[in-house]
This record gives C-alpha cells, structure tokens and sequence, in this order.
C-alpha cells in the first residue's frame, strides 16, 4: 500500500473530537461551511455534522445551501450503497470505498471497524482471502481496476485508506526552480476522473487533492487549474510537489509531516499574488494530530514563521510584506535543511 505526498487545491495540498472545535474552525468562525469542511478534513464527521446542521438558512447563498445540503447528505450516507449493479469493476469498488469513507468519518473514535470490513468486502470481490494488515490485497485491487485501461492509485490520504481512478494520463519531463537548487522529474497530467479520493467526495468538490508526488514523478489533477502556468499551480502545486519528489532523495528518512512542512515554506518562499489566500488556508486547516500530515505541518509552519518573524502566537501574518515573508520562508527551509544534514 502507498503512503504518498498530497497537494489539494483547497489549502495548497489536504482537518476531531465533538468538542472543543477543531483548530480551523477556531481561527475563521465566519465562515461556518470552512469549519465544517475543516472538520470533514480531519475525519471528524460528527463536528462537520453538527455545524453543518447548525448554520440557519437564510445566512446561505443559495450555492452554499445547495453544498450544504449535498454535504449532509454524503455525510448521512445518502448513496453510499454496499456495491451498485454494475459489472465495471471500477464502480464496484468505488462504492465499497464511499461506504468506507462515510463510515470512517461518522465514527471517529473506531475507524479500524470500517476499514476491515473494506477490505474484507474488497476481498470478497477478488475471491480472495485477506488478513487486516494484507496490504498486498490493496494492489491487487489497483490491477484488477487498471486492467480494462483505466488509472487507478490506492493508498492513503491522511487518515482514511483513499482511491483515486481517472482515464487520461500524459506524461512530460519538467524542470523546476527550487529554494534550494533545480529539480528534473516527470509530470504525469491526469483527466478524466471517477474518483478524485475521500476529501473531494465528502466536501462535494469544495475542496480535494490536486495531485501527489511518488518515487515515480509528480501527478497533476489538470481540471482542477484554471491555467497550468500561473502562480497558482507553479508554486502550489509544482513547486510543492517537486520538493517532495527533491526530499525523497536527499532526505529519505522523513516522515510526512516533514515533507509537507518542508513543501509548504517552498510555497510561502515563492508564493506573490496567491500568498494570503495561501496563509489563509494554511490557517483554515491546523491539527495536532501528527498523523494527519497536512494539518500538523500547517500548524508547525505557521508558528516557524511567526517566530522566526519575531511576531505574536495569532499574530496575522497576510500583513507582513510579501519580500519579507518569502525570505523568511527560504531562510526557515535552508535552517531545517542544516538540522536534517547534522543528524
């Protein structure tokens, strides 16, 4: 099974207990639907529920209160069948996995349940046996979706097993400018999705992952972009990106908070026009939970900032000129780079 580096649209990559609220809801509690997406993030279906159900009508545009209504739903289960009739082995699983994922986050306190009974389900599917830790299963499954001709990664997203499955993949070799020298690896641009994973599913494509990095190179979601040589997806994904495809080599050893806290100082250090709708994601989306690899680094990278800027705990970082900011963020990636290069 793959564990692999995730970049989301929604806070520049991919935020539990009923009470006290998550971080991101916290930090923006005037914006309910963000809160409620933050908690989905965070596998925590419960909190998402809560205020979701809690926002009053009319305080709605009729847009929100449409993914409002989509999203309580989801969260409900609404759809989210055992196995639909369908002989494409593609639908078979993906509803196995939205049943799976609706599960997980409506129980955050026991998502081992869920999960055995997937991959038992899975395994039913493949008539074969499983054990709870067979992850072998996991790439069969992949193989048996890429068999007909489709695209297909199986791995995990945060805290939920996630499956991604699209139809159109190119590939080109790109070179990238990063804070600490250039990197060369192959992009894989990818279309045509069934699945863009848990995230995108339960928020009703308000946010979801905008791609990943392996081994292999890096994996672009092309939709998702409005243009694929802005600002935007140069730093937040490409650069994000690429610097996990660098930090695989150079530091092999990392876990992946590090990875994303790592990425994410590449995006403040590059990051002009997008900047305070990155810092204001990054914000959105913070957790203590080391396990959950992109809300731990948001928080982590958020308080480096505001140390080494010399500033307050909450201190609001979008004044800070943008000159500023990114060399603070290149001199804390250079600083962690030095500590990694002495243990």
């Amino acid at each position: 099974m793959q564990t692999w580096a995730v970049c989301g649209m929604w806070l520049a990559c991919l935020v539990a207990a009923p009470a006290p609220l998550p971080a991101a809801a916290q930090e923006a509690p005037d914006d309910p639907m963000g809160s409620a997406s933050a908690a989905v993030l965070q596998a925590d279906g419960r909190t998402a529920m809560a205020t979701l159900t809690g926002i009053p009508e009319e305080t709605l545009s009729a847009k929100k209160g449409k993914l409002r209504d989509c999203m309580i739903a989801r969260l409900q289960g609404d759809g989210a069948v055992a196995a639909p009739d369908s002989d494409v082995i593609s639908d078979r699983v993906l509803a196995r996995f939205r049943h799976y994922w609706q599960a997980s986050v409506m129980a955050p306190d026991d998502r081992n349940t869920p999960e055995q009974a997937l991959r038992r389900d899975l395994a039913d599917m493949l008539g074969a046996p499983v054990q709870a830790d067979d992850d072998d299963l996991l790439a069969k499954v992949q193989s048996r979706i890429e068999a007909p001709g489709d695209y297909a990664l199986i791995g995990r997203t945060g805290l939920l097993l996630d499956v991604m499955i699209w139809t159109r993949q190119e590939e080109v070799e790109e070179v990238v400018e990063l804070p600490e020298g250039s990197v060369s690896t192959t992009v894989f641009y990818l279309d045509d999705f069934k699945s863009r994973g848990w995230a995108n599913y339960l928020t009703c494509d308000r946010t979801g992952t905008g791609g990943w990095a392996t081994s292999e190179g890096l994996f672009v979601i092309v939709s998702l972009y409005d243009s694929l040589t802005d600002e935007k997806f140069r730093v937040s994904y490409l650069a994000h990106e690429s610097q996990h495809f660098s930090d695989y080599e150079r530091f092999p050893d990392l876990v992946g908070w590090q990875l994303e806290y790592r990425a994410k100082l590449v995006e403040l250090a590059y990051a002009s026009k997008t900047l305070a709708d990155l810092l204001r994601r990054f914000a959105e989306n913070q957790s203590d939970t080391v396990a959950d690899a992109h809300s731990y680094a948001n928080r982590k990278v958020l308080l480096a900032m505001r140390e080494r800027l010399g500033l307050e705990e909450g201190a609001d970082l979008a004044s800070v000129p943008t000159a500023l900011l990114n060399e603070a963020a290149t001199e804390e990636l250079r600083a962690h780079s030095r500590s990694l290069s002495l243990r």
